[in-house]
C-alpha cells in the first residue's frame, strides 16, 4: 500500500486562512472556547434538535505533481453543510503542552443557527483536539478521508476495488469555515433559505453553516496523495465526509463522492491523471462546486 503524506498549509488568494504544517487529520484554527453549560447529548436526542448534514463536493483539478521524485495527486475539493442547523465545534479548554490530548464539543441548536436557536445538548469530542504551540492552533482528527482506489468498471459506475487501496489520508484543515456560499439552484434543490455567514475566521467558534461550502485548492499546501508506483489504468479518487462518524449528522449515507481517472505514463515516464467521470452527474452521489460566479 503506497500511503499519503498530508498536510494543511497556506491556501492560493487565501494566505490569511491557511497555515503550513505536517498532521494527520483536520486542524481547527481557534482561540480556545470555553464550554457552554449544555448536557452531554446522549443517545436519543430532544426532538427539536436541528443536526447538520455533511457532503462532499466532487473532486476537481484532479492532476499529478512530480516532487522529489514522487507521484502527487493534487485535487480541490470542499464540504458543505445540507442540514437543518450548523456543525459547530469548541475545544473545552487550552493548553500548552502538544502532547496533551484535550475534549472538544460540537453544539447542538435547535435552530437553524447559533443565533436563531438555543443551545440543547452538546457531543463529547473525547481527546480529540491537541494545541500547537508553534502554529497556534487546534488539532481535529477525521473530517474528511480520502482513498484512490483501482476501478473495477470504465470509471463511469462506482465500482473500484475494496481489496486494494492505491493512497490515503485524512484531510487536514486550518479551521472550518463558512467560505463560499451555495448557488441558487443548489438552495433550492435541497430547500435550504441561506442564513448569514456566521464562521468567518479562525479565532474564536468555528463551523459550517447551512448551505455554505468549506472549499479546499488543489494548491493548498500538502493536499495530495502519494501515487507513485501505481501501474497505468482506470482509479477512483473517493473522498468521505466524518467517516468514523465524530460528528453527530442527519444521514451519514450521503458523505461519500468521487472522481474517476485515467492514469497514463507519458514518453519521459512523467505521470499524467485525465478526469472520466464524477460521482454527483453520473450516479447522483454528492454535490457538484458552486457556479463560479458564487464567490
Amino acid at each position: 500500500m503506497i500511503m499519503a503524506s498530508l498536510a494543511r498549509g497556506g491556501f492560493i488568494g487565501a494566505s490569511w486562512r491557511r497555515a503550513a504544517g505536517i498532521a494527520l487529520g483536520s486542524v481547527l484554527c481557534a482561540a480556545p472556547v470555553s464550554a457552554q453549560v449544555a448536557p452531554e447529548c446522549g443517545g436519543v436526542l430532544p426532538a427539536a434538535a436541528k443536526l447538520p448534514d455533511l457532503m462532499n463536493m466532487y473532486p476537481t483539478h484532479v492532476h499529478v505533481q512530480e516532487q522529489d521524485k514522487h507521484d502527487r495527486l493534487m485535487f480541490t475539493v470542499g464540504l458543505t453543510n445540507v442540514g437543518q442547523g450548523p456543525l459547530e465545534l469548541a475545544p473545552e479548554s487550552s493548553l500548552t503542552d502538544p502532547s496533551e490530548l484535550v475534549n472538544a464539543n460540537q453544539n447542538v441548536y435547535d435552530g437553524g443557527t447559533n443565533a436563531t436557536g438555543s443551545l440543547l445538548c452538546r457531543r463529547s469530542l473525547h481527546d480529540a483536539f491537541v494545541f500547537h504551540p508553534e502554529h497556534h492552533h487546534w488539532h481535529l482528527v477525521g473530517v474528511n478521508g480520502f482513498e484512490v482506489r483501482p476501478a473495477l468498471d470504465d470509471g463511469t459506475g462506482g465500482s473500484w476495488d475494496t481489496s486494494r487501496i492505491i493512497g490515503s489520508a485524512f484531510k487536514e484543515s486550518f479551521c472550518l469555515l463558512d467560505y463560499i456560499k451555495m448557488d441558487d439552484e443548489q438552495l433550492a434543490a435541497f430547500a435550504l433559505a441561506l442564513p448569514p455567514r456566521e464562521y468567518f475566521d479562525c479565532f474564536g467558534t468555528h463551523g459550517i453553516s447551512v448551505g455554505w461550502f468549506d472549499t479546499y485548492h488543489h494548491a493548498t499546501h500538502g493536499q495530495y496523495i502519494d501515487i507513485t508506483g501505481a501501474p497505468a489504468g482506470i482509479y477512483y479518487l473517493v473522498v468521505t465526509a466524518n467517516p468514523d462518524k465524530l460528528f453527530l449528522e442527519t444521514d451519514y449515507t450521503n458523505n461519500r463522492s468521487w472522481v474517476s481517472f485515467r492514469l497514463e505514463y507519458n514518453g519521459d515516464n512523467n505521470a499524467i491523471a485525465t478526469d472520466l467521470y464524477n460521482s454527483f452527474d453520473t450516479a447522483g452521489e454528492g454535490v457538484r462546486p458552486p457556479s463560479a460566479t458564487n464567490r
